[in-house]
């Protein structure tokens, strides 16, 4: 954009530095990045946007399907135990995870699926890409959510529709190839929002963004706003990880806690 004058005109902070300079800059096009490129769910009848979350029970308010072998993951658990109580949070592992979903009275309000992204062709185990959960025994797979979205004859979703965090490497990544994955899946079968990553990112990363983002949810804060403040968390401290991070959610999204 220009002036009359034929001068460049900026809308804000003109950054200065170049590909080879060894800074962090938020007025440069990752800083931009980060304040503009959340993808949020648009619909073109109103009346389809979920707006808010309602728990089918107190004991189906939060399910976190993590690793077994994982520290960070059993250190989600602790956190968010003893943030919003151990009555709300439920991690057991004995339910299939998809009948859970498929089962409106138990469904959850918030799932959590935190494990390794594996993608190579291993013995024994699926030949697909999949978040193990319990090594050689147990992972979620994209290809299942959507057989069973097919079993239903395409029904999605009512209420409870659960907000996923998708909390392992590459798990909200879709590109311009791609037709199937657990974004595109869960999205149609009716997830209120979906948050994933875009790359390769630690688990103790994955593991503090869940845990701070349902505990703003808890505390009454909207979706967006709990990304948000999230993202101004780590970017203050001088961290630019929170760019590994998507979404694909109504930002006015709210979570009704249980009475």
């Amino acid at each position: 954009m220009k002036t009359e004058s034929g001068k460049p005109q900026y809308p804000g902070k003109k950054c200065s530095h170049g590909p080879f300079d060894e800074v962090y800059c938020l007025s440069g096009f990752w800083g931009l990045r980060l304040q503009i490129e959340q993808l949020f769910k648009v619909s073109s009848d109103e009346s389809d946007t979920i707006k808010n979350i309602v728990p089918a029970a107190t004991d189906s308010f939060i399910r976190l399907a993590v690793s077994t072998d994982d520290d960070p993951a059993k250190k989600l658990t602790d956190s968010l135990t003893s943030d919003i109580g151990a009555a709300f949070v439920n991690s057991a592992s004995s339910q299939d995870l998809l009948d859970l979903m498929w089962n409106d009275s138990a469904r959850p309000a918030v799932l959590v699926v935190m494990g390794h992204f594996e993608t190579d062709k291993i013995d024994g185990e699926p030949e697909e890409e999949r978040i193990i959960l319990v090594p050689k025994q147990k992972w979620f797979l994209a290809s299942t959510i959507l057989k069973r979205l097919q079993k239903a004859k395409g029904q999605r979703w009512k209420q409870p529709n659960t907000l996923v965090l998708l909390m392992a490497c590459s798990s909200g990544a879709t590109e311009i190839t791609t037709l199937n994955n657990f974004v595109t899946n869960l999205n149609s079968a009716g997830a209120a929002a979906l948050l994933g990553t875009e790359c390769l990112v630690f688990s103790s990363l994955v593991g503090r963004f869940a845990q701070e983002v349902i505990s703003d949810l808890w505390q009454q804060r909207k979706l967006g706003e709990a990304v948000k403040f999230f993202n101004r968390r780590l970017v203050s401290a001088g961290n630019p990880l929170a760019f590994v991070f998507n979404s694909l959610e109504n930002a006015d999204l709210e979570l009704i806690k249980p009475n």
